[in-house]
């Protein structure tokens, strides 16, 4: 499974930013998954289904909806270059 997650307040050193994370054990990462964002909510209800190895992503919390949207799915600038 795989699945790109906002959680400002994450462990950074369990979670960094913009990097996939393998994680074999959901619930267990979930400790280290914060408060805020979309983290740590979706580890648990993983953990309550499930078990499976899953790779995460961890993005910023945009201060606008859209800038959030853009930190998950990417986008481009105007010459067409992928966003940092």
């Amino acid at each position: 499974m795989g699945m790109v997650c906002t959680g400002d307040d994450a462990d950074a050193s369990v979670f960094p930013l913009n990097k996939p994370v393998l994680l074999t054990d959901v619930l267990t990462a979930s400790g280290k998954a914060g408060e805020s964002g979309t983290l740590a909510r979706s580890l648990d209800a993983i953990a309550d289904q499930a078990k499976p190895v899953t790779v995460v992503v961890r993005v910023a919390q945009g201060e606008t909806e859209a800038e959030t949207t853009s930190n998950i799915i990417g986008g481009v600038t105007s010459d067409g270059k992928k966003r940092a």
